[in-house]
């Protein structure tokens, strides 16, 4: 009879995440992007550009076409400055920083020492960002509320001067 505690038995695959299958794909066209603008560039500085361009900054600019200085954010980054996303608006997603430098500034944080490399280190999680365009501000948080406030109102007034008009017997009049 097999022992249960011996088999050794295979984690199922997770599906990898159709998010996470497009950044690979968007990674790849920028990798490609920028080895053709590295050897397309003219001069020594040109070349030193591109090279110490990130794949994340590539996407950014060329890619999701974010304009210079547009300021970006995660959900969290956002609703702790009290804005709120915009409904139905779609992060932009790039490379998170690594578990491994999550964990080392941690640390530091607390005043520790960096953990050990483990086999996590270099995984790079996702990191979905938001522009200032596709966020509301806490004024126009508070300006929304109140024309729907206003529009409220209207609608109970012209209810209640609905309901004030008098009948008219028609028959009598005529």
């Amino acid at each position: 009879m097999d022992n249960p505690k011996n088999t050794t038995e295979e984690k199922p695959k997770r599906p990898i995440n159709p998010n996470r299958e497009k950044l690979l794909l968007l990674s790849a066209n920028a990798r490609a992007f920028k080895e053709r603008m590295i050897n397309e560039s003219t001069t020594a500085n040109d070349a030193l550009y591109w090279e110490a361009q990130t794949l994340n900054s590539i996407m950014l600019k060329y890619f999701y076409k974010v304009p210079e200085g547009m300021e970006l954010g995660t959900f969290n980054q956002w609703k702790s400055q009290n804005c709120m996303v915009k409904k139905g608006e779609k992060a932009l997603v790039i490379w998170g920083q690594p578990l491994r430098a999550q964990r080392a500034n941690e640390a530091q944080a607390k005043g520790e020492q960096a953990p050990e490399d483990d086999a996590s280190g270099e995984y790079f999680p996702m990191c979905f960002l938001f522009r200032a365009d596709q966020v509301l501000t806490p004024e126009q948080i508070e300006s929304k509320k109140q024309t729907k406030q206003e529009k409220r109102e209207k609608k109970l007034q012209i209810a209640a001067a609905i309901a004030t008009v008098a009948t008219v017997n028609l028959d009598a009049i005529l």
